[in-house]
């Protein structure tokens, strides 16, 4: 089987869960070390390895971490790299810990991008929404009234239900306007 074949069959039959939890952000993810529990038993099927190597970089004045992680049936090779910006400074860390975050990141990255582990839910691409299943709800919108005259017409017309106006999820009516909704349901 060539490592093309084995990173294959590896890329869609293997499943990392986001078994890890954020207290702070209320969040699943996964992290380096569940990929590689969920990597694991396809290593030891298909007698390959992998190497993980950091090197860093430094740009415009910013640290890098740069991840290479490596699969091998020890005849072929195939890589994938990716990079993670140090933060400047990170409450109750230490630089060798700052480092540290970046390398698990990257890696991470390295990982999912050869093993096509899909990111989109994860917590990183939502930005710590709190519920990375779902949209977060949009908030009650105001309307103008301008724009409520507008609905009104075009609810006397037919042409838009007067229940969703009364919908308090999607509209923040003013006491004005839930008056005059109120009148002209009545009239109608």
């Amino acid at each position: 089987m060539s490592i093309h074949d084995i990173l294959a069959d590896i890329q869609t039959r293997m499943v990392a869960p986001k078994n890890s939890w954020n207290d702070f952000g209320k969040y699943k993810y996964r992290n380096v070390d569940s990929i590689l529990q969920a990597l694991k038993p396809f290593l030891l099927e298909h007698k390959c390895t992998i190497l993980m190597t950091d090197k860093i970089e430094f740009a415009e004045g910013r640290v890098y971490v740069q991840a290479t992680v490596t699969l091998s049936n020890g005849t072929d090779s195939i890589s994938s790299t990716a990079l993670a910006r140090e933060s400047l400074s990170k409450k109750g860390m230490d630089e060798s810990q700052i480092t540290g975050t970046a390398s698990s990141y990257a890696r991470k990255y390295a990982l999912s991008g050869l093993f096509a582990i899909d990111g989109s839910e994860d917590a990183d691409a939502l930005n710590n929404v709190p519920d990375y299943n779902e949209p977060a709800p949009k908030p009650p919108q105001s309307l103008t009234n301008d724009r409520f005259k507008a609905a009104l017409g075009a609810v006397e017309a037919g042409s838009y239900d007067v229940n969703l106006l009364l919908d308090e999820t999607k509209f923040a009516l003013t006491s004005e306007q839930k008056q005059a909704l109120s009148e002209h349901t009545n009239a109608a």
